[in-house]
């Protein structure tokens, strides 16, 4: 460390002047924590697609798993339009069911992901590299990936939708 008053770049100047300096990389904190960011930026980059590819997953998944129902129950949807339910209104009942059983899946995984950081930031942080983060919850860090995944849930319940008559046809179809 160096004292007080005392410039940086004129220290690593006068030590990388000396002949045994040749293969030392001479660092400020500042530097250190530049170099270190960048390197966090890169490497962890990837994960950005990684959770674009899984958002995908996820949506087809829960647009097939709402045709399943779909299908599983076209007797009682079929009936539901000969009294005369809309199209649209199944849409609505469609897209809030989704939202209805999406939000124990949110809760669950709000619960395991905040278990998971604390043994992460408490327990294997401190063993491993000897130091660890701050932990605190901010309202808008889970607020957002809650309304992110509503809105993916609803959207993929329109999608469904948007299949359930060809569907239903179908099922009319093979049960003549």
């Amino acid at each position: 460390y160096l004292e007080s008053g005392v410039k940086p770049d004129e220290i690593r100047k006068e030590i990388q002047s000396l002949p045994e300096s040749r293969s030392l990389i001479i660092s400020t904190n500042r530097e250190l924590r530049e170099t270190v960011a960048k390197i966090f930026s890169n490497t962890f980059g990837i994960t950005v697609v990684i959770r674009l590819i899984v958002a995908l997953i996820c949506f087809f998944g829960i647009v097939v798993a709402l045709l399943q129902q779909v299908v599983e129950r076209s007797e009682r949807i079929i009936a539901l339009y000969r009294i005369g339910v809309t199209q649209r209104q199944m849409t609505g009942a469609l897209v809030l069911e989704s939202l209805v059983l999406s939000l124990p899946a949110l809760f669950v995984g709000a619960l395991g992901g905040a278990a998971l950081a604390y043994i992460l930031i408490s327990i294997i942080n401190p063993l491993t590299f000897g130091w660890t983060l701050s932990y605190r919850f901010s309202g808008l860090a889970l607020g957002a990936p809650f309304l992110i995944l509503l809105f993916g849930n609803g959207a993929a319940a329109l999608a469904a939708s948007f299949f359930m008559p060809k569907i239903l046809e179908e099922q009319k179809r093979n049960d003549e």
